[in-house]
């Protein structure tokens, strides 16, 4: 159901149906640890920006940040009252952010494991990423997304998708936001300006359908 790789590219996460955490080496494909702490399916993994951190999260609420390398238990932060559906890692590895199917946005530091703060948005969050400025995109089940500052309140919202806004990111410079719904219908828009600069297909035809176009 979920994968990320690390900021290295060495280590992969996988997380699925069966609840198991599962990290490999990308070198030669062993799988270095597993976990089953979980209980249920696992819906998000995220490693930190600096790779020493690895996030999970389940469909029953259960949110645990993990030592990357020896699969060491770092911090447990769940459970949550509702599934967990996305994490995003602020850029400096020491802010995760949170999305949860009842709305809820929390942010943990992880210096000590604490929640910071919590918000509802969306009517069920779908998907999150930070800018490099440390302004959080979210996006959601409302067909919006939306910018927030670290302090919960809203900075601009984009509006656009036809249908549950499924994923968002941000550009590395952070002046683009990208948001793709469940129409398949993917929106980029200026992080300055609430209407969208262009949309992409997100099927894009194949060089083959290109060149029997032109026949």
């Amino acid at each position: 159901l979920t994968a990320d790789i690390s900021s290295d590219l060495g280590l992969a996460a996988l997380g699925g149906v069966d609840g198991v955490l599962r990290v490999f080496s990308t070198e030669n494909g062993e799988q270095l640890y597993s976990s089953e702490k979980h209980t249920d399916w696992i819906t998000a993994v995220a490693f930190s920006p600096d790779g020493v951190l690895l996030a999970s999260a389940d469909r029953a609420g259960g949110l645990v940040v993990w030592e990357a390398l020896t699969g060491r238990e770092f911090h447990p932060l769940g459970p949550r009252k509702s599934g967990v559906e996305a994490l995003a890692w602020r850029a400096d590895s020491m802010l995760l952010a949170s999305g949860a199917q009842d709305g809820e946005l929390a942010l943990y530091e992880m210096q000590n494991g604490k929640q910071l703060r919590a918000w509802k948005s969306h009517g069920g969050v779908l998907s999150l990423d930070y800018l490099a400025d440390g302004t959080l995109l979210s996006s959601g089940r409302d067909a919006r997304a939306r910018l927030w500052n670290e302090a919960g309140k809203e900075q601009a919202h984009f509006d656009g998708a036809q249908q549950l806004a499924s994923s968002c990111a941000a550009s590395f410079d952070g002046k683009l936001l990208m948001v793709g719904d469940m129409a398949g219908l993917v929106n980029v828009y200026q992080a300055g300006d609430a209407k969208s600069v262009r949309r992409l297909r997100a099927n894009p035809a194949t060089e083959l359908e290109l060149t029997a176009g032109q026949e």
